[in-house]
Parts: C-alpha cells; structure tokens; sequence
C-alpha cells in the first residue's frame, strides 16, 4: 500500500510539473495555431481589349508552439488564375516558423514570420512551372476573443519559377520576381 502511494505522489508531481502543465495563453508552450488568409481580385486589360484575369489564393497554416512565442509548422496554399478559356491551378507546400511577442496580459501579440513554399503549377495550356517562394514579414495579432485574433502583416517574398515545355520536356525560362505587401488573416489558437 505505501509503495502504492509513493508511486502516485510521484505521478501526480510529475502531472502537475511546468512540463505537463497545460497552455496559460494562446502563443504558451504546447498551444496550437491554425491561421489562414483568403484574396480575390480581378485585373483588366483596358489597354490591350483582353480578358479580365480573375485571381484566387488560399493559405492555411498549422504552428505548434514549442516554446512560448515560437511556432513551428507548416502552410499550404492553393491560387487559381483564370483568363477567358485559360486556366491554371497552383499547389504549393513548405515550413512556416513564427514568432510572437507575447507581452503579459495584452491583447496585442506583434509578430514575425517565415514562410518557404515549394510550388508546382499546371493549367490547360502546353507549359508548366515550379518553383521556390520565400516570404519574410511581420506585422500584429490583434486578440478579439481568447481564441482568435486578426492578423494584420507586412511582408516581403521572393519567387524563383522554373516554366517548362509540358510535351518536349525542355527547359524555356527562369523568372524571379520581388513583392513587397500587405496581408489580412485571422489565427486561431488551440490551448
């Protein structure tokens, strides 16, 4: 019976230690992130008379907190470019690390983000592309429950596509492209 207890005295400190101990607050130690961002927009071509291209992005990630503030997971997105019978779908995957300043008791978590994303991309025509995207940008989490917050960031992201010859398998060209901007989301933290 003693050694009954000993055990349980042991097991219940070892519940109870800063190690078990559940989440305090959204970017704690062992709390999950889920956040996502959204856009459409349409571009004409009034100079040229073509077709309007219709732009679609979606962008889920997952962060688990490994320590408090620091995240670590991953992003997937999805963007469909649409222009008159012309389509093409991108799929892209990568690891995402994130950083939240998380002052005592504030509402406001400022914040900064790495995102790599490899992406393949495809559509009805004869050529395809791949390539590499990094994205830097920091920005805020402003709290409006326990659980959930808006994002507001300012990032910058290289890209790096590869466009090849879907049928003739050969190489056609290599672009880089620079894009400095503004993006809204909202996370969602699991604690």
């Amino acid at each position: 019976m003693k050694k009954h207890s000993i055990y349980l005295i042991i097991l219940a400190a070892l519940l109870t230690s800063p190690g078990f101990s559940q989440p305090q607050f959204a970017v704690d130690k062992g709390s999950y992130g889920i956040a996502g961002a959204a856009s459409f927009s349409s571009l004409g071509d009034g100079a040229l008379g073509g077709d309007r291209t219709t732009l679609i992005n979606i962008s889920p990630s997952v962060l688990y907190f490994v320590l408090p503030g620091l995240g670590l997971g991953g992003t997937v997105n999805y963007a469909r470019a649409s222009s008159g019978s012309s389509t093409q779908n991108s799929f892209g995957i990568g690891p995402t690390v994130a950083y939240y300043f998380h002052p005592p008791s504030s509402r406001v978590f400022p914040l900064l983000r790495f995102k790599y994303l490899y992406s393949d991309t495809g559509g009805g025509g004869v050529v395809d592309s791949n390539g590499n995207s990094f994205q830097f940008s920091g920005g805020a989490t402003f709290m409006i429950s326990k659980n959930i917050g808006l994002v507001s960031e300012v990032f910058y992201s290289y890209t790096r596509q590869s466009i090849d010859d879907r049928f003739g398998g050969r190489f056609l060209t290599d672009y880089r492209t620079n894009t400095i901007g503004i993006q809204l989301g909202i996370d969602v933290f699991v604690f």
